[in-house]
């Protein structure tokens, strides 16, 4: 098995582990707090970020692999495509569910934060055994 495929496979089931990490928090929160301020789409964006963290750690790994000068410059873009994508989503939402949106912004937020890590320490780890 080449290196690429074992390192894609290893952060897949880092992936994965937490995902299933964060639905398990989700469903333990209903329960403590049926009434609580959670959005309904919770799972959604946990789902979400979980694929787009494997698509995200996809495409760096391939980015690393290219020249220094290239690597910086497409990693500023698709880093910035990435926020604005997600500025995007948390709007698009709000406007259309008012009353959920500050509940969806929160939840999303905290997704992004946890895969976010998840994926920047997957990533330094590998630059490390460079």
């Amino acid at each position: 098995m080449n290196d690429n495929r074992k390192q894609f496979l290893k952060f897949f089931w880092i992936n994965t582990v937490v995902m299933l990490l964060m639905f398990a928090l989700h469903l333990l929160s209903i329960v403590l707090f049926p009434s609580g301020p959670i959005s309904r789409m919770t799972p959604y964006s946990i789902l979400f970020f979980s694929i787009f963290n494997l698509l995200f750690f996809y495409i760096k790994r391939w980015l690393y692999q290219s020249k220094d000068s290239k690597f910086i410059n497409l990693f500023l873009i698709f880093n910035s495509v990435k926020m604005v994508l997600f500025i995007a989503i948390i709007a698009v939402y709000a406007y259309f569910f008012h009353d959920d949106a500050i509940n969806f912004a929160i939840g999303f937020f905290i997704c992004y934060a946890v895969f976010t890590t998840v994926l920047v320490r997957s990533f330094n780890r590998l630059q490390k055994v460079r």
